[in-house]
């Protein structure tokens, strides 16, 4: 595989983060024609193709959850769809992937690696062009744009909703509640935003990462806490739903998501993010689905813009890095602050979801370059 890896020395200052040197690497993503689709298909209906094919990144996404993630390269991966004023109907699709380690040398390595684990795991519904030359590489990176960022309306995160409710005890203790919900599967989640990536006309980027964690002894005793807390009753009507709700997806992310992962989705814009399109990915992560039944409770989203330049800063660094550090809106620390991008695979799928056009295609936008 002629491969071509960035290497980047860490540069943030933030306490989680070590010293050492990320190795980038990034494959262009050309979808197969819609005929080769439907004829590798076992489901003879057109819903059933897409079940599959949705089905097969699930299933991806669960294999980028490498076994020994806890000592090995703390591997990130990003999926970035990214338009241009210049040819407003075309979005380019690239994977990027990122490992992390102490010399050059070995993040080289381990990136190099990373990347053949990716290549060989992909769905067939897909060609990977691994971009082997740094001219190439730039496309999908978008180093000069990013470092050049200035404005705190160019950048935008979409998280889960969250809030800290209170309780007040007949003791006159008060106990905080975190409460958080998790982005519903839909079927058809990203269509509308795929669509409208390119009707806006400027340069947009829409970066979705993805970073495999593990469950430690923290995130069970929050939970024992909030279930003594339902269990003592008591609670305002509207409080014992949302405490339900946040239950059921704890409960269904630490003990039915053997591969968990955090996911960060930033939206870029030039001259300035649409609030609109911001809107409609958080829309499209919370609404139910009309074919399936959703097994994750009630939704909803927040917005969070880079505002201060130091929130900006490492906005930036994320997308230079492939990192996952902290920024904007803190209602909590660690751990109770993983749960705000936690996500299972299937829900990561939701928005970390490689689009397959339909027989028709989409109305005025190509997107990938679709493959011969």
């Amino acid at each position: 595989m002629d491969l071509y890896v960035h290497l980047v020395p860490q540069k943030c200052q933030k306490i989680e983060a070590a010293s050492g040197y990320h190795a980038l690497f990034a494959f262009e993503i050309s979808p197969c024609p819609f005929t080769e689709f439907r004829q590798r298909a076992w489901n003879p209906m057109m819903a059933g193709h897409l079940m599959e094919a949705w089905e097969r990144q699930i299933r991806l996404i669960e294999c980028l959850h490498l076994p020994n993630i806890e000592s090995n390269s703390s591997p990130v991966f990003e999926l970035r769809l990214i338009s241009s004023a210049t040819n407003q109907t075309q979005i380019d699709i690239f994977f990027m992937g990122k490992a992390f380690a102490p010399t050059p040398d070995q993040a080289r390595t381990e990136a190099i690696t990373l990347a053949q684990d990716v290549f060989a795991l992909f769905p067939f519904d897909f060609a990977l062009r691994s971009l082997s030359n740094q001219t190439d590489f730039e496309r999908a990176y978008q180093s000069e744009w990013i470092t050049g960022l200035k404005n705190p309306h160019q950048i935008v995160e979409i998280r889960h909703f969250e809030r800290v409710a209170s309780k007040a005890n007949n003791d006159n203790t008060i106990e905080l509640l975190y409460l958080n919900y998790g982005w519903r599967w839909n079927l058809q989640s990203m269509e509308q935003v795929w669509c409208a990536l390119a009707r806006y006309p400027q340069r947009l980027m829409l970066s979705v990462s993805l970073m495999p964690i593990l469950w430690d002894q923290g995130d069970y005793v929050y939970l024992n806490e909030l279930e003594v807390v339902g269990d003592k009753g008591n609670l305002p009507g509207n409080l014992k739903t949302e405490l339900t709700s946040a239950l059921k997806f704890y409960h269904q992310l630490l003990y039915q998501t053997p591969h968990p992962f955090t996911l960060r989705i930033a939206l870029i814009g030039e001259p300035i993010v649409p609030h609109g399109l911001a809107n409609a990915i958080g829309v499209g992560l919370c609404l139910p689905s009309l074919q399936t039944e959703n097994e994750t409770p009630g939704a909803n989203y927040n917005l969070d813009w880079a505002l201060s330049p130091n929130e900006l800063s490492t906005a930036k660094i994320n997308l230079i890095q492939l990192s996952q550090y902290y920024w904007g809106t803190d209602l909590v620390g660690l751990p109770l602050r993983r749960l705000r991008y936690a996500v299972s695979a299937k829900q990561a799928q939701a928005i970390f979801r490689i689009p397959i056009p339909p027989e028709g295609g989409f109305p005025d936008v190509s997107l990938g370059h679709q493959r011969e």
